[in-house]
């Protein structure tokens, strides 16, 4: 993030010259209260950190390496609601392909390209990266939206704007960059999304759990699921999340 000049001019209030955050791509001063040099905030012990009601989506991804140039095989989302989003790309690198992934990751793919099964979840598709991130940017507008024909405005921000949809991984170094990616550039990654991410493992950590543990285990889930399936690892992402929330 590039930041803003900021003159303190007491109180812990902050103003000065910030145009455009390079992150979040916001302009105007909404970072001043917590970035102006620390002036001005305090978190007192015990507190947790509001997200906002920000709408969540728990996502993994499956993947060709852990490398710069690995490319993305698949991807699974799943909102609080429960509504998913799956998908399979046909542009990855299929050299990259070594026999640990073939057999963790690639036999445990939907097989969509080659022979679609017949009941397939909703949202479940199979492309190139432009048609992926085309379908999922309408996934993941419809979320802020859905409920909005229905006069439900929990998902709307007091100005009548959709929420930000605030995005849950697990260990996502490559998650979020690749995700990102199907956009080309985080700069252009959909407008509802937070610029943001959250990782479980750090979930983990301050709740004083072992970030090493057992997600399947932790969450009571069967152990024989299909682990590298990226939906199925969403679901868990979830799971864990929703106990580790539990656990305050």
């Amino acid at each position: 993030m590039a930041p803003g000049q900021y003159t303190d001019v007491g109180n812990g209030r902050a103003e000065g010259t910030w145009q455009r955050c390079h992150a979040c791509r916001d302009s105007a001063p909404h970072h001043a209260a917590d970035t102006a040099g620390g002036v001005g905030f305090t978190m007192p012990a015990g507190s947790s950190v509001s997200t906002g009601g920000r709408v969540k989506v728990f996502f993994d991804t499956e993947f060709t390496g852990l490398h710069q140039h690995t490319t993305l095989i698949s991807i699974g989302l799943i909102a609080e609601d429960g509504s998913t989003f799956y998908a399979e790309l046909t542009d990855y690198d299929k050299s990259q392909v070594d026999d640990w992934l073939r057999e963790n990751v690639i036999n445990n793919l939907l097989g969509l390209e080659l022979n679609a099964p017949a009941a397939l979840p909703p949202d479940c598709y199979c492309g190139d990266t432009k048609t992926i991130a085309r379908k999922l940017e309408r996934w993941l507008s419809q979320l802020s939206t859905k409920d909005a024909a229905f006069g439900d405005r929990r998902n709307y921000e007091p100005n009548n704007t959709p929420q930000k949809i605030e995005m849950w991984s697990d260990c996502l170094s490559y998650d979020w960059v690749l995700f990102c990616q199907l956009w080309g550039h985080a700069f252009n990654i959909p407008k509802n999304v937070y610029y943001i991410p959250f990782d479980i493992c750090t979930l983990f950590k301050v709740r004083g759990i072992d970030p090493d543990i057992s997600r399947e285990e932790f969450a009571g889930l069967d152990t024989n699921g299909q682990k590298h399936n990226a939906l199925w690892d969403a679901k868990v992402i979830k799971a864990c999340y929703e106990r580790l929330q539990g656990a305050e």
